[in-house]
């Protein structure tokens, strides 16, 4: 008998252990990114631009993190990081300044850093119309 009590303690001790353990992971989990700010913005097309948005929330042991969005012009910077919370970047690196050249639906990209994710095509909306744009990326190591 003084086995299954045991028993029965070290279970009910191992499952309050598991749950504390699983409590301390939500709570500590990675936290949604915040974008610090717009760092520049090239037109492209007729009516949609590349915005460059870093995030530095990573503390002193993480990078920054260059993020590139391809999105309508918005008339100011603070409603281009609204925007950007609910949009996908097609590029994500360690590296600024990535736009060389724009020609009509064509961009030409150059990193010279760590490459996150990478889409050769985006799209955005304006006035009605779905612009797309392709992405020409060279990529080298310093």
């Amino acid at each position: 008998m003084q086995s299954l009590k045991a028993c029965k303690w070290l279970c009910g001790g191992l499952i309050c252990i598991c749950l504390a353990q699983a409590l301390y992971i939500y709570l500590a989990s990675e936290k949604v990114i915040q974008p610090t700010r717009v760092i520049s913005s090239v037109n492209v097309d007729e009516g949609g631009a590349i915005y460059e948005v870093l995030y530095d929330s990573g503390g002193a042991t993480v990078p920054f993190i260059y993020r590139y969005y391809l999105l309508a012009r918005q008339s100011n910077m603070g409603e281009v990081l609204e925007r950007v919370k609910m949009t996908r970047p097609f590029l994500v690196t360690k590296s600024t300044a990535a736009v060389q050249s724009v020609m009509q639906d064509r961009v030409k990209l150059i990193v010279t850093d760590t490459i996150y994710d990478y889409n050769n095509i985006a799209f955005y909306k304006v006035n009605g119309k779905i612009k797309i744009i392709k992405f020409d990326l060279d990529s080298k190591m310093p």
